[in-house]
């Protein structure tokens, strides 16, 4: 027994040499199971919202445009006489034309002579011609004048080739009167419509018996005398 105890001792003193080292090592503290904050991940950011375009919406057709007509209306013209012609007033003419009676008075008439003395423009632009007949006589013959109412054949002619025809007569040519060598001359009138628009000079028509007397114009360098209404 004593020789197991003295053959042991060396290796119970390198045992407890052992022994003693493990118990002195410093044991390391436990690692936190906390993460510090140099060790925390960072966590990735939440992309920025971006602003979503709205809806919009889209015809499937888009019609152009266009312009709508506009409906101009036109009015009548009024009657606007040509400038310088055919005013109201009293226009002195005194021109002539002639003719030989045929027929039943042919053998005791020289000639009927028609003047166009003068005319007179209305305010209403209406025309009156103031004509006198003149008979030259032959022989002891009577030669009548009128009545000319309604008469189609005596007019007046524009330059424009426009026709007027008579809606009044007066004086002999409104009654029959019937002309000798008592008496050899009579006057009457006729009243025409107003010129139209762009006349300037008419001409007066008796195509019963081949007539005209031409270059009637109406027109004065000064004011036209001014009508006077009876």
């Amino acid at each position: 027994m004593q020789l197991s105890v003295q053959r042991c001792g060396p290796m119970l003193g390198i045992i407890a040499v052992l022994f003693l080292a493990a118990c002195t090592t410093p044991v390391a503290p436990p690692r936190s199971l906390t993460p510090t904050g140099t060790d925390t991940p960072a966590r990735p950011s939440a992309p920025a919202p971006t602003d979503t375009p709205a809806a919009t919406h889209t015809n499937a057709f888009t019609p152009t445009p266009t312009d709508t007509p506009t409906i101009a209306f036109t009015p009548t013209p009024s009657f606007t006489p040509t400038p310088g012609f055919n005013a109201p007033g009293e226009y002195p003419v005194r021109k002539c034309g002639s003719f030989a009676p045929g027929g039943v008075y042919a053998a005791g008439i020289e000639n009927v002579r028609v003047c166009i003395e003068s005319v007179r423009v209305n305010d209403d632009r209406t025309m009156q011609f103031n004509v006198r007949w003149r008979v030259s006589f032959k022989d002891a013959y009577t030669y009548p004048v009128g009545p000319y109412a309604g008469d189609k054949n005596i007019l007046l002619i524009d330059d424009l080739e426009n026709e007027y025809h008579h809606t009044q007569v007066g004086g002999c040519a409104a009654a029959a009167t019937e002309l000798t060598t008592d008496r050899s001359e009579c006057a009457g009138w006729f009243l025409f419509p107003a010129a139209l628009p762009g006349a300037t000079s008419f001409r007066f028509i008796d195509f019963l018996h081949l007539m005209s007397i031409d270059g009637i114009v109406l027109r004065q360098t000064e004011t036209p005398t001014p009508t006077t209404q009876a």
